[in-house]
C-alpha cells in the first residue's frame, strides 16, 4: 500500500512542478489552490521522509546490539563501555519503544512522519470535499417514471 502511496505522490508532485513550469512561478503563487496542493504534497513528503529515517535509526540499532553482543561474547568488560559515548546514548534511545505513545520523545520520527501523514491526509479530504461539493449532490434526485 505504501508504494501505491509514493507513486500517488511523486505523481502529483511531479504534476505540480509541470504546473509550474508551464504558468511560472508569479501565476503559481497567485493560485491559492496550487499552494493548497503544494503543502500537501510537502507534508506528504515530509511525512515519508520521517518514516525513512524511522527505519534507518531502528535498522542501525539492530546492527549496534548485534556488534555489541559479539563485541562482550570476545570482551567480557563491555559493560564499561555502555556508560560511555554512543553506545549509551543509543540503548538509552531504544528502552522508551516498548512504553505507551503518549509517553515517546515528541521528536520520534515515527511520530512526526504519522502526524504529517495525518495533517496530509486531512488536506486530501478537504480537496476531495472541494471537488465533489455538497451543493452539486443536492440537485441529484431520483428519477421519477411515470405512465402515461
Amino acid at each position: 500500500m505504501e508504494v501505491v502511496e509514493i507513486i500517488y505522490i511523486v505523481g502529483f508532485a511531479w504534476e505540480l512542478f509541470r504546473t509550474t513550469q508551464k504558468q511560472g512561478l508569479r501565476a503559481y503563487l497567485y493560485d491559492w489552490w496550487l499552494c493548497y496542493m503544494a503543502i500537501m504534497v510537502s507534508c506528504f513528503t515530509i511525512s515519508g521522509i520521517a518514516r525513512l529515517v524511522s527505519v534507518a535509526i531502528g535498522i542501525a540499532e539492530v546492527d549496534l546490539k548485534r556488534k555489541m553482543e559479539k563485541t562482550s561474547a570476545q570482551h567480557p568488560n563491555m559493560w564499561i563501555l555502555l556508560h560511555i559515548g554512543f553506545i549509551h546514548n543509543s540503548l538509552q534511545g531504544d528502552e522508551y519503544k516498548n512504553e505507551a505513545r503518549m509517553f515517546w520523545p515528541s521528536d520520534d520520527p515515527a511520530l512526526v512522519a504519522e502526524g504529517f501523514f495525518c495533517i496530509a491526509v486531512i488536506l486530501a479530504f478537504v480537496r476531495l470535499l472541494y471537488i465533489f461539493q455538497v451543493s452539486q449532490v443536492s440537485s441529484l434526485r431520483p428519477v421519477v417514471i411515470r405512465e402515461t
